[in-house]
């Protein structure tokens, strides 16, 4: 949950300031000590204050808090609050009844300017992740969010980490892009997502997926001990795509 400071006052008292818990892994950002009670038609949920205050009050609920308490948020970005449904927060010395502001997060991934370059991304760009373990799963619709106070991370819920058995500190690799001023969905480059300083490199892991979006007739690069999944050898096959190990 992230306060204004109007909210900030009306919840716990005039000239109110947040107090600091824990920094956050994003530069600047952190979990405060004050806790809000957010109520819906049909039950509460007591939630955290992240720091700093902003300049709108927005409460991020998965899909499953968000039912428990009867709210029907849309998935948005961060910011975008214009239509959504709003509830009741209670602090210690007030409440606040939103009219506006509780969102379900969209997938996002925090990078910095630097870092950006050299994944070759651009803020606005919309990308594919792929887990890995006994639930890999590919998470589409992946906005790319560039700023300098950035730091790179991807983030989920926990409707959304839970069901894929993902947890902090887990790898994830891009592996298609679609940029906002070209047109260029080309997987063929491959990044862990653990390190800025991380050079991109051909994939070294082929699924049927990564087969069905390239051409009939054409070559796919990997790496030259790349696993190719059977069911990615007979897409292939079908589509006469040749795999070139480098």
């Amino acid at each position: 949950m992230h306060l204004c400071f109007k909210s900030i006052e009306l919840l716990f008292g005039e000239g109110y300031k947040l107090s600091k818990y824990k920094d956050l892994s994003q530069p600047g950002q952190f979990a405060c000590r004050e806790i809000v009670t957010l109520e819906g038609p049909k039950g509460k949920l007591k939630l955290r204050v992240l720091g700093p205050a902003r300049k709108e009050t927005q409460v991020e609920l998965s899909v499953s808090d968000a039912k428990r308490v009867g709210i029907k948020p849309d998935l948005r970005l961060s910011g975008d609050l214009t239509g959504t449904p709003g509830a009741v927060l209670i602090g210690s010395a007030g409440s606040v009844k939103l009219k506006s502001g509780v969102i379900v997060a969209a997938r996002h991934l925090h990078i910095s300017s630097e870092q950006a370059n050299i994944f070759g991304l651009k803020d606005g760009d919309i990308i594919k992740l792929q887990s890995e373990g006994p639930r890999s799963v590919i998470l589409e619709n992946v906005a790319v969010r560039v700023g300098n106070e950035h730091d790179l991370e991807l983030h989920i819920d926990f409707d959304e980490a839970n069901s894929a058995m993902i947890e902090n500190g887990d790898l994830l690799r891009i592996i298609d892009s679609k940029h906002t001023k070209e047109k260029d969905s080309s997987n063929e480059q491959i990044c862990d997502i653990n390190s800025a300083k991380q050079e991109k490199s051909l994939p070294d892991f082929i699924t049927e997926s990564d087969v069905i979006e390239l051409g009939e007739d054409s070559d796919l690069l990997c790496s030259a001990d790349a696993i190719i999944t059977p069911l990615a050898k007979d897409r292939a096959s079908q589509k006469n795509i040749r795999f070139r190990k480098l």
